[in-house]
């Protein structure tokens, strides 16, 4: 009876171990798969000279560049687009 109770024992431990490791890998590869986007939003909070949270200066930045003559060149066409995929537009 006592060898029954240890293996139980060690069965459950080891499912435990196995079940928190999955779930770490997952949570660790969600983590990565965000991260580019989360970097991209910082780096127009960035340019805002806005911190987190202060959504309207990236607005404003984003209106302001809309608003801009050389809207149709590449570099400022491919940042209203990125304005307009994180809502800021």
């Amino acid at each position: 009876m006592k060898h029954l109770i240890a293996a139980v024992c060690i069965a459950l431990i080891a499912g435990g171990a196995y079940y928190g490791a999955t779930r770490n890998a997952a949570d660790t590869e969600q983590k990565e798969q965000t991260r580019p986007m989360r970097d991209a939003e910082n780096a127009f909070y960035d340019a805002a000279g806005a911190k987190a949270g202060e959504t309207e200066k990236v607005r404003t930045v984003c209106a302001n560049f809309a608003r801009d003559p050389a809207k149709d060149a590449e570099p400022v066409k491919s940042f209203l687009s990125k304005c307009r995929q994180f809502g800021f537009l």
